[in-house]
């Protein structure tokens, strides 16, 4: 790690502090930039992330998510269908919207900056609602609340894991193409200038 923080020094005397002219040379500094700056990104990740996992109230690996969030969705169908079959007036004002809320995948955006604003809107409505609501009713409004609250720990559980699985595989991608291209420049190198002796 230490090493690592310590290479622009060391590109930095091997290019003598000036730009590199060549393409392959530009082409390699570049590459290296994007492995420093992706290394230190990873640095912050590597010390943040999980610390906020571990502040969860559960504990999810990354292939469970799918099977977790089945059953939530299933458990929350199972309370929209019995609201239906009251067939109450409250109902019909939050059906749709928890029911869109289970069924979509969360967006690109929220995996990037995971966020609990969809999370506070939800259940805010979900209690407005139950002013109107009778005592079953709002019992039934009251699990929804928790299930909305479930899934979206489980949804920032997996999109912290998920930003964490993508860094490493672009942190690697980036690092075996600095490698290829650095084992490139010291071939011509060695051909271009003979061999060290």
């Amino acid at each position: 790690l230490y090493l690592g923080l310590l290479t622009p020094v060391v590109l930095g005397l091997h290019i003598d502090w000036s730009l590199p002219r060549g393409l392959l040379e530009q082409t390699l500094t570049g590459i290296y930039a994007a492995t420093f700056v992706s290394g230190v990104y990873g640095l912050y990740l590597t010390r943040s992330l999980p610390r906020m996992l571990t502040r969860l109230p559960l504990e999810l690996t990354y292939e469970d998510y799918g099977r977790h969030f089945q059953t939530i969705k299933s458990e929350a169908h199972r309370e929209i269908e019995a609201s239906v079959e009251e067939n109450s007036s409250l109902s019909g004002m939050y059906v749709k919207q928890i029911a869109r809320y289970f069924a979509r995948p969360r967006t690109l955006a929220y995996y990037l900056w995971p966020t609990i604003y969809k999370r506070r809107r939800m259940i805010r409505q979900l209690q407005s609602y139950a002013r109107y609501a009778s005592t079953e009713e709002a019992s039934r409004l009251k699990r929804l609340e928790e299930l909305v609250a479930r899934r979206d720990d489980y949804d920032f559980h997996h999109a912290l894991q998920w930003k964490l699985s993508g860094w490493i595989v672009g942190h690697l991608s980036l690092t075996w193409s600095l490698l290829a291209l650095t084992l490139v420049h010291l071939v011509l190198v060695h051909l271009y200038r003979g061999s060290y002796g």
